[in-house]
């Protein structure tokens, strides 16, 4: 029984713990671009984070790890 009370509070919490970090497709993506930006739970850019300019060519391509190059 306390295994199942211990499994259904873990249940509920699920969902929020997969809000911690945000995924940004970036501006002027081709809609092929399967690509996300991400930003942890503190604002702070993570991974690698793609930009494109206007005609959706890719411009940069850079690493981040807690929001520094």
């Amino acid at each position: 029984m306390k295994l199942l009370k211990i499994l259904l509070v873990f249940c509920l919490m699920l969902p929020y713990a997969a809000h911690c970090q945000e995924e940004i497709k970036p501006e002027y993506a081709p809609g092929r671009e399967r690509h996300r930006n991400k930003i942890d739970e503190l604002g702070q850019k993570q991974g690698t984070w793609k930009t494109f300019n206007s005609l959706g060519q890719l411009i940069s391509e850079v690493e981040y790890v807690n929001d520094v190059k």
